[in-house]
């Protein structure tokens, strides 16, 4: 059985709690399957919409374990199922704004727990794409206000066998920064000197002390997805 985008934006919006505008671009990255265009309407399988929407959520451990950065993807990146891996990468992985002590943690061997860093992107929440992170560069071409943080291109190959426990599955994430990394601390604490000559010493050493304490998401589900039933259909 065929429903209309209308129809199926609407679910997905109610029972994700995404608007409309969100919802439609799930649909049309393809994450509820092909649409089928007629004369009247844009037509999607009943049975892919649900199967999207029965997806389980991403185990906590898991991503405890993983601590990875995640991206979300917004209405200015155009990722779709039918893209390469490289394609996709290509879109997910360049112009992010990343501050100092992001940077640093991005390159420490303590923060990634596989060897290299995981990287996940997602779209209204669903995880659309995993990759890993090899390095990153700082685009020379984008001029940024001088307090801000410069925009960035991260070097990504292809996921380990770690995706497998992801893909397929929402995170429990809340609309905010574009952004994150799950687990990790997020601003630069207020004892560093920015004008001090040791100054990158004293970002690796925040991180360092952030690393050591014990996993703690910095990324909490809404109260509304936290206690969704297990059965959505």
């Amino acid at each position: 059985m065929e429903i209309t985008a209308r129809e199926a934006a609407r679910r997905i919006g109610e029972r994700h709690l995404l608007s409309r505008d969100q919802a439609r671009r799930v649909l049309a990255a393809g994450l509820a399957g092909p649409g089928r265009r007629t004369a009247s309407a844009l037509l999607f399988e009943e049975e892919s919409v649900e199967a999207l929407l029965a997806r389980p959520m991403c185990d906590r451990d898991t991503l405890d374990e993983l601590r990875p950065f995640i991206a979300r993807l917004g209405r200015q990146r155009s990722l779709t199922l039918e893209q390469s891996w490289a394609q996709q990468a290509a879109v997910a992985g360049t112009g992010w704004r990343l501050p100092a002590l992001t940077r640093v943690a991005l390159r420490l061997p303590g923060q990634a727990r596989h060897g290299r860093h995981p990287f996940i992107a997602t779209l209204g929440g669903w995880v659309v794409l995993g990759a890993e992170i090899t390095g990153w560069s700082i685009d020379p071409t984008q001029r940024t206000p001088r307090r801000s943080a410069p925009i960035c291109s991260f070097d990504l190959t292809p996921p380990g066998r770690w995706y497998a426990a992801v893909a397929e599955t929402w995170l429990p994430i809340e609309n905010g920064a574009a952004w994150t990394l799950w687990g990790a601390t997020t601003t630069t604490p207020s004892k560093l000197d920015s004008l001090s000559m040791d100054y990158h010493k004293q970002i690796q050493a925040a991180v360092l002390r952030a690393l050591a304490e014990p996993p703690r998401s910095v990324l909490r589900a809404s109260a509304a997805r936290a206690t969704r039933p297990p059965d959505r259909r």
